[in-house]
């Protein structure tokens, strides 16, 4: 645990980065009331704003599952980043932005190494602390 956090924040300082490797097929994900709801009354009007208030509520409904053994309000990172786009670009048209979140093929890297290598060899349990010590930097 203690050489996650270490190489988590070494990354954060030094190196971590998002690689798109090509677009994803985008798939609609139809929000609830109570999450469209939530949308109109807590977002920022703001675009930056936006986009880390939708991380946040993605975060706050969604956990990572093993691949194709989904529970309640579980998913893997596919699904994750549809539900994630459909909350932004609601926001984004709700305070008068084109919809532009969608969700995209690609990879974690520290330093140029793909760093989803090394999270499939770990187990679930530290995956999910990985990610949420990850969510709390931004």
């Amino acid at each position: 645990m203690s050489t996650i956090i270490l190489i988590l924040l070494l990354g954060w300082r030094f190196g971590f980065s998002l690689e798109k490797t090509g677009d994803r097929g985008v798939a609609y994900y139809t929000l609830s009331a109570s999450t469209k709801e939530q949308i109109i009354m807590e977002s920022p009007a703001d675009y930056k704003g936006i986009i880390k208030f939708s991380l946040k509520l993605t975060a706050k409904q969604l956990t990572f599952a093993e691949k194709n053994n989904f529970g309640e309000n579980e998913t893997n990172c596919v699904g994750y980043a549809h539900v994630c786009s459909s909350i932004c670009n609601y926001a984004l048209v709700h305070h008068g932005y084109t919809p532009s979140a969608k969700p995209v093929v690609g990879y974690v890297s520290f330093c140029g190494i793909n760093l989803c290598l090394f999270f499939k060899e770990l187990s679930q349990r530290n995956i999910r602390t990985s990610l949420k010590i990850m969510t709390l930097w931004n």
